[in-house]
């Protein structure tokens, strides 16, 4: 899974640095022009982008996100092959009622293969636009205080990329990569749009009711689960563990009513859970009413859902 997001990226940023570069520091003209009277600063920014913490931030919440909706195409996968066995033991045993009824079953078997494939098709295209639009905005902030560096540092930058080949090399020829990595590091400690950002990175889909589709609202993800509550974030500790895990994999829903205060007042087992231990059901539920949710003005309650995943590997 890592591998496969980290030549995604490099991938990106490769692809991504030229068309973002500013247009009058980007050529080794403007650079010579302005060598007369301010050192030069050779910068590849797609190598000075995979050093920075908040590049490897990214990666590792994508990386999260990722396994939540792998988890759930794996089970999506089980349901349908169980179908598909039902189907077949009644083919052998001469079950179906009718001729018809049969190629109803079977057309029925066909469509739901191909929403499962479409799904898939659309997750992929979805994490990696999402993932696309992470790095670009990654590589705009960095861009950015390069801009304030060369003017503290009285220099003049000459953004390069992976196609010129170069290194990361100042006029002297001392390597400065660690410090500029350092400063970056430093500066996004205090810009709180980093956190903002990263926040922002899970959006997810979900299956409705058995059938695969996308739904309309966007959920947010926690280690072990996904919430939906209307856009509302959780208080510091995240979503709460279920203290048994059980040996069963699949899915718990749980339905949920939340006060303004944040508090869950109400909590119950929603239809769309697979899972029929009884005490991994009880223990999801005693840690969903646990959960901690942010303050909101008015009066009124908000119902949603804390979905707890269970897979084995």
């Amino acid at each position: 899974m890592k591998n496969r997001l980290l030549i995604i990226g490099i991938a990106l940023v490769i692809g991504t640095v030229s068309s973002m570069l500013p247009a009058q520091e980007a050529t080794g003209q403007n650079a010579a022009s302005n060598a007369d009277t301010l050192p030069v600063v050779n910068v590849n920014v797609g190598t000075l982008m995979q050093r920075c913490n908040s590049y490897e931030e990214i990666n590792s919440q994508f990386e999260r996100k990722k396994e939540i909706f792998e988890a759930e195409l794996h089970l999506q996968s089980l349901k349908l092959q169980a179908e598909i066995d039902d189907f077949q033991r009644k083919l052998e045993k001469n079950a179906f009622v009718s001729q018809q009824r049969l190629e109803e079953e079977h057309r029925g078997l066909q469509r739901k293969e191909q929403e499962l494939q479409t799904y898939k098709e659309t997750l992929n295209k979805k994490y990696q636009d999402e993932y696309r639009q992470k790095i670009e905005q990654l590589l705009a902030m960095i861009l950015s205080q390069l801009k304030e560096y060369s003017k503290e540092r009285g220099c003049y930058i000459n953004y390069i990329s992976e196609a010129d080949n170069a290194s990361l090399l100042a006029n002297n020829d001392a390597n400065i990569m660690d410090e500029l990595v350092e400063y970056l590091n430093n500066s996004f400690k205090t810009q709180s749009e980093i956190n903002q950002m990263l926040s922002d990175a899970f959006g997810t889909a979900s299956s409705n009711n058995g059938n695969v589709s996308q739904q309309n609202q966007q959920s947010q993800s926690s280690n072990l689960g996904t919430y939906n509550l209307n856009g509302r974030s959780l208080e510091a500790g995240g979503l709460p563990r279920p203290a048994y895990a059980g040996q069963n994999e699949g899915r718990i829903v749980i339905n949920i009513t939340v006060v303004p205060n944040g508090n869950v007042i109400m909590a119950e087992i929603g239809r769309e859970t697979t899972i029929d231990d009884a005490s991994m059901r009880k223990s999801a539920l005693e840690a969903a009413r646990k959960a901690k949710f942010n303050r909101i003005s008015g009066n009124n309650n908000q119902s949603g859902t804390i979905t707890y995943w269970y897979t084995f590997k």
